[in-house]
C-alpha cells in the first residue's frame, strides 16, 4: 500500500489524495488502522503514525466514563441555568432543556455510528472528519472548532470562579483578594496547574469523582434552601400560577443557546469512546444514562431557583444563598473546588490534539518515542496561563456562555454530526432518507437560533445588562 503522507505536512490535489488514502471496500472511506503496543495504543493514517503511544493508559469501565461524562456536563452549565430559567419562564425552560438535551444526545450518536463506521478505537473529531471528507482544511476548520469550544468552556468556568470571588473575597475581608483581579487569577492558577499534570483520562476520574461530590452537594443544599424559602415565603414572582405561564419569547435564542452548552459533549465524546474501548452497547449506555441524569438535575435545579426567587435570581446563583453562612460558603468553595478539577477533562481533547501537532511531538517525546508526562506540561500549563489571561476581560459569564454556544456549539453540535453522518451512509441501502431529512432540518433551526443567541448575547455583553437585585436565603 503507497504510503499517504502525514496530514498537514504536505499539499496535494483532491485526486492525489483520494488516490492514497487506504479505502475501506464496504463504505469506500480511507481508515485508520491501530497499532498495538504492550499497553499503549498508537493510531496510524495512511501508514505513519499521528498519535504516539501516551505515557499511561488504562481502559475504563462503562461506569467510569458515566462519571466523567456527567461531571463534564454539569460543570457551571448547571449554574448558569436558573437565570435564563427565570428569563424565558419555567415550563419553556423544562421543555427547552429535555429537547435540547434529546437532540444533543441523537447528534453523539451520529458522530458515534461515523466514528464506528470509517475509524478505529482511537481518533478525534478533526481526523474523523478528515477521513470522512477526505479534505485536510475541514479537519484543521474541525479541530480549530473544537479547540474553541473547549477553551471557550474553560474561560467560562474560570469567569464564573473570578466574578464569585471578585464578591466573595471583599464580603469576608479578604484584602489579599478583594478587586485584585491579578491575585484571584493567580490564585486560580495554583488550584488549576497540579491537576493539569494528570495526562491520562482514566485517572482523571478520581478527581471527577470527588469534584462530582462537591457539585452533588451544592445542589442538594441549594435545593432544600429553596424549598425552605418557597414554604415561608410562598412562591416568587406572583405565585405558582405566574411562574407556571410566564414565556418571554425573546429571551428563547439565549435560552437555547445556554441548554445547549449544559449538554454540550462533542468535546469528550471521541476520548470517551476510545477509554470504554469504542464499543457502541458500552458508548450509548454511557450518553443515554449521562444525559438522563443531568437532565433531571438541570430541571430540579432551575426550578427550585425559580419558584424561590423569581425574578431576584442572580447571574452567580451562589449569590443567591446567604453569603454570611458559613455552610453556604464552604459549600460554594466546594464546588469551585469541582470546577478547577474538571478543568483538565474539558481540555483533555485539546491538549490531546496539540500533543499531536509536529513541532510539539519533538518536544513532548521520550527516547523510546513516548510522551513524556513531565515534557507535556509544556502545553498544558502555557494554555491555561493564556485561558485565565483571556477570562480577565470577559465582562459577563451567562452572556458569555450564550455567545459562545450560539457562535460555535452550534457548528459543533449540529451541523459537523449531521454532515458527517450524510457524506458517511448517503449510498447506504435505502431507509435513511427519513434520517437524513430529520438530520437537516435539526441543523436548520440549530443554525437559526445559534445565529439569533450570538447577535442578542454581543449585544448584552457591550452593552452590560446584568442582574443587580438579591434574594438570600
Amino acid at each position: 500500500m503507497t504510503e499517504a503522507p502525514l496530514a498537514g505536512t504536505t499539499n496535494q490535489t483532491n485526486e492525489e489524495y483520494d488516490r492514497l488514502l487506504p479505502k475501506n471496500t464496504e463504505n469506500e472511506h480511507p481508515t485508520l488502522e491501530e497499532e498495538e503496543g504492550d499497553d499503549q495504543t498508537s493510531v496510524v493514517y495512511g501508514g505513519k503514525s499521528y498519535s504516539f503511544p501516551s505515557s499511561q493508559k488504562q481502559q475504563s469501565t462503562a461506569g467510569v466514563g458515566l462519571l466523567t461524562l456527567v461531571k463534564y456536563f454539569i460543570s457551571t452549565g448547571i449554574l448558569a441555568l436558573p437565570y435564563v430559567t427565570n428569563r424565558i419562564g419555567l415550563v419553556p425552560a423544562c421543555v427547552l432543556i429535555l429537547f435540547i438535551g434529546y437532540l444533543n444526545l441523537y447528534t453523539l450518536k451520529l458522530l458515534d455510528q461515523v466514528a464506528t463506521q470509517v475509524a478505529p478505537t482511537k481518533t478525534d473529531l478533526g481526523r474523523l472528519c478528515e477521513i470522512v471528507t477526505r479534505k485536510l482544511w475541514v479537519r484543521y476548520f474541525a479541530e480549530i472548532n473544537l479547540h474553541i469550544m473547549c477553551v471557550g468552556a474553560v474561560i467560562t468556568e474560570i469567569v464564573f470562579i473570578s466574578e464569585y470571588l471578585s464578591t466573595m473575597t471583599c464580603s469576608l475581608g479578604w484584602s489579599l483578594f478583594c478587586d485584585r483581579r491579578l491575585m484571584q487569577f493567580a490564585l486560580i492558577l495554583v488550584l488549576v496547574i497540579p491537576v493539569m499534570t494528570i495526562t491520562d483520562l482514566h485517572y482523571l476520574a478520581f478527581p471527577n469523582a470527588i469534584g462530582l461530590f462537591f457539585q452533588v452537594t451544592f445542589c442538594v443544599v441549594f435545593v432544600v434552601a429553596s424549598i425552605s424559602i418557597v414554604d415561608i415565603s410562598g412562591v416568587a414572582g406572583g405565585g405558582i400560577g405566574a411562574a407556571l405561564t410566564k414565556f418571554d419569547y425573546t429571551a428563547l435564542p439565549v435560552a437555547f443557546a445556554t441548554c445547549l452548552y449544559t449538554f454540550e459533549g462533542v468535546g469528550l465524546l471521541m476520548d470517551i469512546r476510545a477509554s470504554v474501548g469504542a464499543v457502541t452497547e458500552k458508548t450509548n449506555k454511557v450518553l443515554n444514562w449521562s444525559f438522563l441524569l443531568a437532565a433531571l438535575m438541570y430541571v430540579i435545579f432551575g426550578a427550585c431557583a425559580v419558584l424561590a426567587f423569581g425574578d431576584s435570581t442572580q447571574e452567580i446563583i451562589f449569590l443567591n444563598l446567604n453569603q454570611h453562612n458559613k455552610f453556604y460558603v464552604i459549600v460554594e468553595f466546594g464546588y469551585i473546588v469541582a470546577i478547577i478539577m474538571g478543568i483538565p477533562t474539558v481540555l483533555f481533547t485539546v491538549t490531546r490534539i496539540i500533543e499531536n501537532y509536529k513541532v510539539f511531538r519533538k518536544l513532548i517525546a521520550t527516547k523510546d518515542g513516548r510522551k513524556s508526562k513531565v515534557k507535556r506540561q509544556i502545553v498544558r500549563i502555557p494554555l491555561v496561563v493564556l485561558i485565565c489571561a483571556i477570562a480577565s476581560v470577559i465582562p459577563s459569564f451567562n452572556s458569555f456562555i450564550s455567545f459562545l454556544a450560539g457562535i460555535n456549539f452550534t457548528l459543533i453540535s449540529f451541523v459537523i454530526p449531521v454532515i458527517l453522518y450524510y457524506l458517511t451512509f448517503r449510498d447506504a441501502p435505502k431507509g435513511r432518507k427519513f434520517t437524513f431529512t430529520v438530520n437537516w432540518a435539526i441543523m436548520i433551526i440549530g443554525i437559526i437560533l445559534g445565529v439569533i443567541a450570538t447577535v442578542q448575547s454581543l449585544y448584552e455583553m457591550i452593552s452590560g445588562t446584568t442582574s443587580t437585585t438579591t434574594t438570600t436565603a
